[in-house]
């Protein structure tokens, strides 16, 4: 009972989390979705003038799928209700022990506070929480590992977050037959059909392709532009820090009595969330069970001491309260946030695009990066400059395409090639947030304001 009304809690806080914002690319996955619901997964690209003839591999294809099916249903909250459920079972399933599991699934709920929304990579938790289970679990992983070639098909069609499953397989294998000297054929056919699973795709092998495309791309890197793909390291969320210092100091001292898997893949983890933005959810998810393990070691060596139990017990209270501390802030705020302003309006261009409804045009619209995918959803119409899917996509375009729609974005953001950009498009109208530099960079293309409101600006090829 205790537990489950942890894990209701749990929800509530990632409900309100993910009802703060929508997230940027929300609306070309519901519109992806219609489209592939009403007539099949598109060969090219649906939405953009600038890459129309690229073949897009939307490895997230099911979940778009998915949220198309609910949104006319539930709306928004109830596909934000959908995903911060999902969400906390995934930290759910991996907060199994008796005991010491409290401060980790604490930690790890303020972890998920940022990157909460209606995203596809929620998923991605929970098929990673469910893998984690079954490496913890020795008498789950004996018993049921041959059901994981199952989890990869649906984690391969939902997200390319699968990727990190196999490694993370392949990784627990390798350290396997590394401390065992011994190749154990079960082992090797269970870890083949898993990475056949993740085949049974609309695109086979490609997908794999454009999974690395986007972790790495090895010509222009993207991951720098993008707030996401920054990396941690430079302002890391306290919680991460706080669970980073205490699992590095009790692994550490207790080394010698850990599993070498476990250790290798808390270090591993560890780095990955310092890497970027969005991965800490992932190493909070390990962290849960290995958290437990740790600290029950820690238990283990007070039984020897007098009163030494006591005094832990009284310490894990305290340190209950002090990771408490950040998610109380985090709570705050975002009721704070919620009470201030009045849904999505606050952060898209929801009177701009009225505007354009209104005055329809010939020609093409620029947008900004992060509208990309609300204008394919509040104005399919237009097709878009760039959106969310884009940023890795480089291919040899014909003539009056883009090769590279990011990198051609960015060079207009920073005030070069805007007007070769708005002949070459055929540009009629501009959509862009208040900010005075770009602003400087559209009017000097030859563009006149005719719509501004709190948050947009509207300009006309003159």
């Amino acid at each position: 009972m205790r537990k489950l009304l942890v894990f209701l809690l749990v929800f509530s806080v990632l409900f309100i989390s993910g009802s703060i914002t929508l997230d940027p690319d929300f609306g070309w996955h519901l519109k992806m979705g219609q489209l592939i619901k009403a007539g099949g997964i598109p060969k090219t690209d649906p939405f953009s003038y600038t890459m129309p003839s690229y073949p897009e591999i939307d490895h997230e294809w099911l979940s778009d799928v998915v949220i198309a099916s609910l949104y006319p249903k539930v709306g928004i909250e109830g596909l934000t209700a959908f995903f911060a459920a999902i969400a906390a079972l995934s930290i759910a399933i991996v907060s199994f022990s008796k005991k010491y599991w409290l401060a980790p699934v604490i930690l790890a709920t303020s972890i998920f506070w940022s990157p909460m929304g209606i995203r596809p990579l929620i998923f991605t938790w929970f098929f990673f929480a469910i893998l984690t289970r079954f490496l913890f679990d020795k008498k789950m992983w004996d018993k049921w590992r041959f059901t994981l070639p199952f989890l990869f098909v649906v984690w391969a069609n939902l997200h390319g977050g699968f990727a990190i499953g196999i490694g993370t397989l392949v990784l627990f294998l390798a350290i396997k037959v590394i401390k065992t000297k011994t190749l154990n054929f079960k082992d090797i056919a269970l870890f083949a059909m898993c990475l056949l699973a993740t085949l049974v795709n609309p695109y086979g092998v490609r997908l794999w392709h454009e999974v690395f495309m986007t972790m790495w791309d090895f010509g222009f890197n993207w991951h720098f532009y993008i707030s996401e793909w920054e990396p941690t390291i430079g302002n890391p969320d306290s919680s991460l820090v706080i669970l980073i210092c205490i699992i590095s100091v009790i692994t550490f001292v207790y080394r010698k009595s850990l599993e070498v898997w476990q250790i290798i893949f808390f270090v591993f983890l560890a780095l990955l969330s310092l890497s970027a933005k969005r991965q800490p959810p992932l190493f909070a998810i390990f962290s849960i069970p290995f958290f437990s393990v740790c600290f029950s070691q820690f238990y283990k060596n007070t039984l020897r001491i007098p009163k030494a139990t006591t005094r832990l017990e009284k310490t894990y209270k305290i340190l209950v309260i002090i990771c408490l501390a950040p998610l109380v802030f985090f709570i705050s705020e975002g009721v704070k946030s919620i009470s201030m302003h009045k849904g999505i309006e606050s952060t898209y261009p929801t009177n701009a695009v009225v505007f354009l409804q209104k005055n329809p045009f010939s020609g093409n619209l620029f947008s900004h990066y992060n509208w990309g995918g609300y204008l394919i959803w509040k104005l399919p119409q237009k097709k878009v400059f760039i959106d969310g899917r884009m940023p890795s996509w480089s291919f040899n375009a014909p003539r009056n395409e883009s090769p590279n729609a990011f990198k051609e974005y960015l060079s207009i953001i920073q005030g070069r090639e805007f007007q070769n950009a708005a002949i070459k498009y055929s540009i009629k109208r501009v959509l862009i947030p208040k900010d005075r530099d770009l602003e400087k960079i559209i009017e000097k293309a030859g563009f006149k304001k005719i719509f501004e409101d709190k948050i947009s600006i509207i300009y006309l090829k003159t």
